[in-house]
């Protein structure tokens, strides 16, 4: 016989000469329920503490490259999931939509960049987080948590340069590739 109740549940076993034996097994149910918050074009992730990934609902659910914060400032208007794991479970949230109507306000003035224009190795100073470059065309061409970025591969012209920290802040910037 076997019944659940409660959180708990109890097993009974009867042997060849008819003696029972009980066993109670008391369960923990973890119960995790994501959820994403959307302040203007940032996205926020909760509960803290996990491991995160972004996804792109548009495309299959697909892991955008890099975007494993607990904070996402996407760059193009679509639709967007993060999963997280806490402990032993992963959940995946349901897809918010984010409408870029034009540039963002930025820190500007607090992010670095040099030299630029560069031939390969760029220093980003002033700001410590994820930074992520970006072609003329919107496409991710490196994301890392580093000061110093080496574009040496990457083809001549603009590049514009993003740098997530910590609190969710994003600061923007501009280089050429010479």
């Amino acid at each position: 016989t076997y019944t659940a109740n409660n959180n708990s549940a109890t097993h009974t076993l009867a042997n060849a000469a008819g003696c029972d034996s009980v066993v109670t097994l008391d369960l923990s149910v973890d119960n995790l329920t994501p959820s994403i918050t959307l302040n203007g074009n940032n996205l926020t992730m909760q509960p803290a503490g996990g491991t995160y990934q972004w996804l792109d609902c548009d495309n299959s659910y697909a892991p955008i490259a890099g975007e494993t914060n607990q904070y996402f400032t996407p760059t193009a208007s679509g639709n967007y999931a993060g999963a997280i794991t806490l402990g032993a479970c992963t959940d995946t949230t349901d897809c918010e939509s984010v409408t870029i109507a034009g540039l963002q306000e930025s820190k500007k003035s607090e992010l670095h960049l040099y030299p630029n224009p560069t031939t390969g190795i760029l220093t980003i100073e002033g700001v410590q987080g994820t930074v992520s470059i970006y072609d003329i065309y919107g496409r991710l061409v490196l994301s890392a948590k580093a000061n110093t970025v080496d574009i040496s591969n990457a083809d001549m012209g603009i590049y514009f340069i993003r740098v997530l920290d910590e609190q969710g802040n994003v600061y923007v910037g501009k280089v050429l590739k010479e």
